[in-house]
Order: structure tokens, then C-alpha cells, then sequence
């Protein structure tokens, strides 16, 4: 594996290592390189050799459980390429189908689960793209295990028929047309978004997303706060004084 191909968070490692063993950060060199070419020894690295083999023939699930990571779901189908991926690595990705946009699968602290932005600021988790993991090529390679067994992606029937609505055809229902109540939601009450509340079932908010066209649940759901306007003769009467009198600081 050639290290300027390794994803940002691994090559960087990769340049650390090189450095405390005395070389210059070199990209040009594979990751399988000796010292004396320039790269460093795997057995003198705290993360010893096996995890560098790995590494090396572009297994990244050993980086992910030692220092974790992380991949953002920005959409249905994106998040199915992202519990695909994983499984490919062997990881255990529970009942998770990579539905929940705007949020992060991956490791932490060894395991994996789906994680809101702010816990991954409070750990400096990495983050990675599915583009520098080659995704799509890791699939078809790790996922694949013979003849008799099937690709991963083609296993798991729950998730391509959750994901891709390859289901029975549903009855006809009513279109429920409302505007909703522009609100702020939020999952965790730390990072909030403005969107139209359309109904609350069983404590959680149903909002509408305009930009992605979707409805999704959240946990909260607060007003937005409004700006009230007075006037100079509305402050001098609650306070018994005249205009003239009033000095406002900014």
C-alpha cells in the first residue's frame, strides 16, 4: 500500500512513525518499506507489527479500534455503503442500517456505534470520507468470500430492502398537508437546527427538512426565540422617569 494513499488520519500516523525513527515524511514509500529506505520498523512502533501488515494491505479496522473513527452519513444511501463497508471488516455493526443522516458511524473508544458531532469534538475522533477509504473497492474485495457466499451488501436483505424500498407496495394513504410550526430541534440539547415541526408522537418531535425533502425524529424541541421591540417612552414608563432622563448603554 502506498502511503500517499493511505486516508489523512492514517498517513499521518504513518508520517509520526518516520519521524521518531529518524526519517523525512515520505508519501512515495509503501507502507511495507524498511527504515533504511526511509520508512520505519513496524516492531519498534507501539503499535507492533501486526497491525501494520494489516494496514499495508489496506485493512483499516485495526486503526479503527486502536485510535477510532469515523464516517458522516449525509444520506440513506451513503449510510448503506457505510454499515457495507464495516461489515466487509468483520465489525459488528449491531442492527444499525445507516439511516439516521447528519450523524457518524464508526469507532470510539473500541466500539462501534452511531455518534452525534459533538462527542467526537469532545474526543478528537478522527474523521474519514468514503472516498480516501475506497469504500467501494474494499467492498468488493474483504466482502467477498467465495463462490457460495454472496457479497455482503447482497446478505443482509433487511438493509437493501430498508434503504432501497424494494418492499410490497403499501395501500394508497391520504396526504396529510400541514405547514407545521418552525421550531429548533435537537437530539442532545447542545447542537440545535431550525425546522418545521409537524407533529409530536410519543416524546419525539416529527420535523420536516426542507433541503433534503424528508422527515425525521428528534428528541427536543424548543421555540425560537423572538426579538421584542420597545420604544424609548415604553422604558420610561416602567421605569417612572421621562425620555429626556433615559441614558441607555449598549
Amino acid at each position: 500500500m502506498l502511503i500517499k494513499n493511505l486516508p489523512k488520519p492514517i498517513k499521518e500516523l504513518v508520517f509520526k512513525r518516520q519521524i521518531e525513527q529518524g526519517n523525512e515524511p515520505n508519501e512515495e514509500l509503501t507502507v511495507g518499506d524498511e527504515k533504511s529506505k526511509g520508512n520505519f520498523n513496524f516492531c519498534e512502533t507501539p503499535e507492533c507489527g501486526e497491525f501494520w501488515r494489516e494496514i499495508n494491505e489496506g485493512n483499516y479496522k485495526p486503526f479503527f479500534e486502536k485510535y477510532g473513527g469515523v464516517i458522516l452519513c449525509t444520506s440513506v444511501e451513503q449510510g448503506a455503503k457505510i454499515i457495507e463497508y464495516f461489515k466487509s471488516l468483520g465489525v459488528d455493526t449491531y442492527d444499525y442500517l445507516g439511516s439516521v443522516i447528519d450523524t457518524y458511524y464508526g469507532f470510539l473508544n473500541g466500539k462501534f456505534d452511531q455518534f452525534y458531532e459533538y462527542k467526537l469534538k469532545e474526543n478528537n475522533t478522527p474523521i474519514f470520507t468514503l472516498d480516501e477509504l475506497g469504500v467501494e473497492q474494499t467492498i468488493q474485495q474483504l466482502g467477498w468470500q467465495g463462490e457460495n457466499k454472496k457479497n455482503v451488501a447482497e446478505t443482509d436483505e433487511n438493509l437493501i430492502v430498508s434503504l432501497k424500498m424494494q418492499t410490497t407496495p403499501y395501500p394508497e394513504l391520504p396526504e396529510i398537508n400541514f405547514e407545521g410550526i418552525e421550531m429548533e430541534v435537537s437530539n442532545n440539547e447542545v447542537d440545535w437546527k431550525r425546522r418545521k415541526v409537524l407533529a409530536k408522537i410519543k416524546n419525539q418531535y416529527l420535523a420536516f427538512n426542507i433541503q433534503q425533502d424528508s422527515v425525521f425524529s428528534w428528541n427536543y424541541a424548543r421555540p425560537i426565540a423572538q426579538k421584542v421591540k420597545v420604544t424609548k417612552e415604553q422604558i420610561a414608563e416602567a421605569f417612572n422617569t421621562t425620555v429626556e432622563l433615559l441614558e441607555i448603554e449598549p
